[in-house]
């Protein structure tokens, strides 16, 4: 690998002609600016905030372009694709960022309906799951979160087991012998699970609790007052309508795809902001002059 001599070098001029001087720099690319020293009454100008919200901003722009890309993908030959992005001259450059309020608004559209589109998943998700655990109890025609009458406590819940009805039966004889008020209905059974209503009077209610406790039995996570099967209604309807509701959200982001190439500049414009502030923190700043220092190739 070739080495290439470097010279140092230290700029001063100034303060209003700083801006001018690092944008210079900057588009040049040929000078590697350090952190200069401190003579006294110079100071290092703190940049922090700025880096900051240019790169937060540059992100946001990142991350809506690989949202356009993933749902509205440029259609382009395999050689075009080694072609790289058109140059601009400086003019041209300035020109397109015109109206980059217009650009912004596109970027936090694009965000924010992918966000939209994540929460509508991220909810079908979890209504499939409740479902899912709807679904052996259908055949159960009293709410789940019934608890009964003044005379008559009911239990809805899960044994971790697959068991008959007699089986249930001479558990909970072993368990609580004196309990026998009661009455079992089987709802569903799996190889893993038998999902039971028990009916008890409530003479022996707190009896028959330990009882049931004491052979596995669990209470379901979610409770309704609704019938299992007019809840898994109600779930299906909202599950079906965010299904719906997602593909008309990517659909949005595509109408928002022509704004690419502004979003594509407006990523560099801030990219460049970043550095050209980090750069500025490195500058010794005094009352009405500023100093660079830097290296650059000794043939320039």
């Amino acid at each position: 690998m070739a080495k290439l001599t470097m010279s140092k070098v230290t700029i001063v001029g100034h303060k209003s002609s700083r801006k001018g001087v690092l944008e210079t720099l900057q588009r040049r690319g040929a000078m590697e600016i350090e952190t200069a020293s401190l003579p006294e009454g110079y100071s290092l100008p703190d940049t922090s905030g700025q880096i900051q919200f240019f790169d937060s901003s540059a992100a946001e722009g990142r991350q809506a372009l690989e949202i356009l890309n993933g749902v509205a993908p440029i259609k382009q030959s395999v050689l075009a694709s080694f072609k790289g992005r058109r140059e601009l001259s400086v003019d041209a450059f300035h020109e397109r960022l015109a109206d980059i309020k217009k650009t912004n608004a596109a970027v936090g559209d694009i965000n924010a309906l992918k966000k939209q589109m994540n929460d509508c998943a991220a909810e079908v998700a979890r209504l499939t799951l409740q479902l899912a655990e709807t679904e052996p109890w259908l055949s159960l025609d009293i709410p789940m979160a019934h608890r009964g009458t003044k005379d008559m406590a009911v239990f809805t819940g899960a044994l971790p087991y697959s068991a008959d009805e007699q089986e249930i039966l001479t558990r909970l004889a072993q368990t609580a012998p004196e309990v026998n008020l009661f009455d079992l209905e089987i709802v569903s059974q799996g190889r893993e699970q038998t999902c039971i209503a028990a009916f008890c009077h409530r003479a022996q209610v707190a009896e028959f609790e330990t009882a049931l406790r004491g052979i596995g039995f669990t209470v379901p996570t979610h409770l309704s007052m609704r019938t299992a099967r007019l809840r898994a209604k109600s779930l299906n309807e909202r599950k079906m309508a965010l299904e719906m509701e997602i593909p008309l959200l990517e659909s949005l982001i595509k109408t928002l795809a022509p704004h690419r190439e502004d979003i594509e500049l407006l990523v560099d414009y801030y990219s460049m902001r970043s550095d050209k502030y980090e750069k500025i923190s490195r500058l010794a700043v005094g009352k009405n002059v500023f100093a660079i220092s830097g290296y650059i190739p000794a043939k320039y």
